[in-house]
């Protein structure tokens, strides 16, 4: 069993045996596109050939939306680190984009920051990593409506990206991803789409074309022609962004909810409302799992839910 590559499935700890459960799917010898894939996770969560170390097994946590393992994971690194250590601006990292996830905004700003200010302190030079926290920060502000700072946060990171001579780099994607939603929000579609559309091509210059990040791309590209009357071509991009997901993540993961979602609120602008009805419960079902009860994704769902319900009598 050496070298071959598994699908995790579900991970979690047993409090009693003080062990982790670690559940797998053997994937097969012959599907290609998802070695492409391990491979950029591996480099992305492992450090490429470096060993896997208890920071990147609780990113790796995070990113298949095991929150509550991830934070406790951090939270027990953090007691080891002093803020001098040379891992502790990662961490800072690890926490914010966790608290991101759970929409908790402010604090994940907080985490952020401390980050920035520890790697500006012991690393300037690092360009390319502090133009991503600045990208960072900048999403975090969008997330709070808070455009105009977002736009200076962007700006700024992609000045330190010119300096590192990265204006082509994944973490430009974000940024350009930022900008679009903003622009979406605006009700800017065209420009919203040019952005989706550039953040797109950077991502599939660089990473597998079933790598989740681009799913989020995808799903942009589908809120602007659903928002424009293009309903077929919306439908094609939510399905795009479903299909590498359910490839790419454990199924209970909320972005695949949030994959159900985005269709659901397709056929309830189409006044397809059976069908609508039909993907809001398949959303709810996967965020009332993988989700707290007041997570606002849990809340808003409920609320299309009896939306729908309502129109239909």
């Amino acid at each position: 069993m050496v070298g071959c590559i598994f699908l995790l499935i579900d991970i979690y700890r047993d409090d009693n045996e003080q062990i982790w459960i670690i559940k797998m799917q053997l994937a097969e010898d012959d599907n290609h596109a998802l070695k492409k894939l391990f491979n950029q996770l591996k480099a992305d969560y492992g450090g490429g050939e470096n060993e896997t170390n208890l920071q990147s097994f609780g990113d790796v946590l995070q990113h298949m939306g095991k929150y509550d393992s991830a934070e406790k994971i951090y939270s027990d690194l953090r007691k080891t680190y002093s803020p001098d250590d040379t891992s502790f601006s990662h961490l800072c990292f690890s926490f914010g984009m966790l608290y991101k996830e759970r929409k908790d905004y402010d604090r994940s700003l907080q985490w952020f920051q401390r980050a920035l200010d520890r790697k500006i302190r012991t690393e300037p030079s690092d360009f390319v990593y502090i133009g991503g926290l600045y990208c960072c920060i900048g999403n975090i502000h969008m997330e709070k409506n808070g455009y105009n700072e977002a736009i200076k946060c962007y700006n700024t990171a992609m000045d330190y990206y010119k300096c590192g001579n990265a204006t082509n780099h994944p973490y430009v994607a974000s940024l350009y991803h930022g900008i679009a939603r903003i622009c979406y929000a605006q009700k800017q579609y065209s420009d919203a789409l040019d952005y989706y559309q550039r953040s797109l091509a950077i991502q599939k210059q660089h990473l597998p074309s079933n790598h989740p990040d681009m799913a989020i791309n995808h799903t942009g590209i589908g809120d602007v022609y659903r928002s424009v009357g293009k309903y077929q071509l919306a439908m094609n991009n939510y399905k795009t962004s479903f299909d590498i997901r359910m490839k790419s993540l454990p199924p209970q993961h909320q972005d695949i909810g949030s994959s159900y979602k985005s269709i659901g609120l397709l056929y309830e602008t189409m006044n397809n409302l059976k069908e609508a009805l039909e993907y809001y419960k398949k959303a709810e079902s996967i965020y009332r799992q993988s989700l707290s009860a007041q997570h606002s994704n849990v809340v808003e769902i409920a609320k299309d839910i009896q939306r729908v319900i309502s129109k239909l009598k």
